[in-house]
């Protein structure tokens, strides 16, 4: 898209992301509302780490990132989806 309006020479362009300390805010919000015996403080931790950069900056990204692991099944489920995570953050 972006390249369409560089090609008219004449459109301004805006880059609009979130705020980190809104996707944070989102972020402890749900870990709150999420509780279990396995979402401790260190996972959590991990989360508010992991989620932000893996958003890149989209709202979006940052609630699908945050139900996709807050979601799991297990401890287990939770670290692997974190380790996902942070492999889609790195690239190929």
């Amino acid at each position: 898209m972006k390249r369409i309006f560089d090609g008219l020479g004449r459109c301004a362009t805006v880059e609009i992301s979130a705020a980190i300390g809104d996707v944070l805010a989102y972020l402890n919000r749900q870990l709150s509302l999420r509780r279990s015996d396995f979402i401790d403080e260190d996972i959590q931790e991990k989360i508010r780490d992991a989620v932000p950069k893996a958003a890149g900056g989209s709202f979006a990204f940052a609630v699908s990132h945050t139900d996709t692991i807050t979601n799991q099944p297990s401890r287990e489920k939770v670290e692997e989806a974190l380790l996902k995570l942070g492999k889609w953050i790195e690239g190929p």
